[in-house]
C-alpha cells in the first residue's frame, strides 16, 4: 500500500518518522556503553506508540485480506494474554 505511494504521502512520512526514530533511538541504547538507567528506555514508548498506530491503522483499513486479519487477530490475543499473565502476577492490584 505505501510502496506506491508518492514521496509527499502524509502517512509514508509518518511512519518513515517514527521508524526512524525508533531506530535511532534503539541503537544509541544499545551502543551505549556503562551505566544505563531502565528509565531511559521511556524514551521508546512515543515512537513504538507512533507506529503501532499507523500500523494498526493500515491493517484496519485492508481488514478484508485474510492476512491482515489474521495479524490483527493474533495481536489482539497475544496482547490479551500478555494482560491476563500480569494482572496474575499481581492479584491486589485494582481489587474492586
Amino acid at each position: 500500500m505505501l510502496r506506491r505511494a508518492p514521496r509527499t504521502d502524509v502517512v509514508r512520512a509518518g511512519l518513515l518518522m517514527w521508524l526512524g526514530r525508533l531506530v535511532v533511538t534503539g541503537a544509541v541504547f544499545s551502543f551505549a556503553d556503562g551505566i544505563v538507567h531502565p528509565y531511559y528506555t521511556v524514551a521508546l514508548a512515543p515512537a513504538i506508540a507512533g507506529t503501532a498506530g499507523i500500523g494498526g491503522s493500515l491493517m484496519w483499513q485492508r481488514r478484508n485480506d485474510i492476512r491482515c486479519t489474521v495479524l490483527l487477530a493474533g495481536t489482539t490475543a497475544v496482547t490479551t494474554a500478555l494482560a491476563v499473565v500480569l494482572l496474575h502476577r499481581t492479584p491486589d492490584w485494582n481489587a474492586g
